[in-house]
């Protein structure tokens, strides 16, 4: 199991607290602690893992390059699982029991249990209500999550680890697909994980356009993108995708943008405009 950290002293001690409480117990639990300046060692020696300290960034995406790097630690390891947990998550005590007894008896490679927000500040609360809200009426399309997942270590290897994508643990799962194995979100009571972690507001914006490049750079179709940008209303996804495809060429991108800010404006312009028209008419 791989635990990556950056500055997650607020976070850390709930996380290990809750992987060491497990019914089913990791077999050695690996903490990367990438360029931190906080308490992280500290709290995470109050616990029985194993420290990696990483001084310098050498891939463009540093929380790829962490995966790898647990991996190479952990990939002779006789256990058949490695595991992803992200440091602002508690996870229930049943977690890995429950998936890995799913895993081997549905033929799964890449598994998670669903994972709720559980934010203090009001700006959080908000997000976390619309994103609930927003899945309940359209939920296709949805993927084990990466900050808690579970992966069958044979097939890892035979994808060759990770690399130095945006989102390398959706790159593990498109590359699973490929080869013909299946990757599950599993909806039970006792794998339901909890993220706490609590962000800014531009850092919220900033992961819906990151999350746009990221779709780009792993082959996700334009159209994909567009219409999860519009049925999720997560229009900074467009746009991270269209800067990715355009960004040595700004002209172009400024113009897309542009077309995008007008299609928005005309799309809630003709809802507010005509849709309660239309009501009225049907009601009458």
């Amino acid at each position: 199991m791989v635990v990556c950290v950056h500055n997650e002293e607020r976070y850390l001690e709930g996380c290990l607290k809750s992987i060491f409480n497990q019914i089913f117990k990791p077999h050695r639990v690996l903490v990367i602690l990438d360029r931190c300046t906080d308490r992280s060692e500290e709290i995470a020696r109050r616990f029985p893992v194993e420290i990696f300290r990483k001084k310098e960034a050498k891939w463009r995406n540093s929380y790829a390059e962490n995966l790898q790097l647990g991996f190479d630690l952990l990939k002779s390891d006789r256990c058949d699982y490695f595991a992803i947990v992200d440091a602002d998550v508690i996870l229930p005590p049943n977690y890995f029991n429950y998936l890995v007894f799913f895993m081997e008896r549905n033929k799964v490679a890449c598994a998670s249990g669903r994972v709720v927000d559980k934010p203090r500040s009001k700006v959080n609360r908000l997000f976390a209500a619309w994103k609930k809200l927003n899945l309940k009426f359209t939920p296709l399309g949805r993927r084990p999550r990466g900050c808690c997942l579970v992966i069958k270590k044979n097939v890892l290897r035979e994808i060759g680890g990770f690399v130095d994508v945006p989102a390398p643990d959706t790159y593990v799962q498109n590359e699973a697909l490929k080869r013909g194995y299946n990757v599950e979100l599993v909806v039970n009571p006792t794998t339901v994980v909890q993220h706490v972690r609590d962000e800014p507001l531009r850092k919220i914006l900033r992961k819906q356009f990151q999350t746009g490049m990221a779709r780009c750079e792993l082959g996700t179709s334009f159209l994909r993108t567009l219409l999860h940008g519009i049925f999720r209303l997560r229009p900074l996804t467009i746009l991270g995708h269209i800067y990715a495809y355009y960004k040595k060429d700004k002209v172009e991108f400024a113009l897309w943008v542009l077309a995008l800010i007008l299609f928005t404006w005309f799309l809630w312009w003709y809802i507010f405009k005509y849709i309660p028209l239309a009501l009225k008419e049907g009601a009458t």
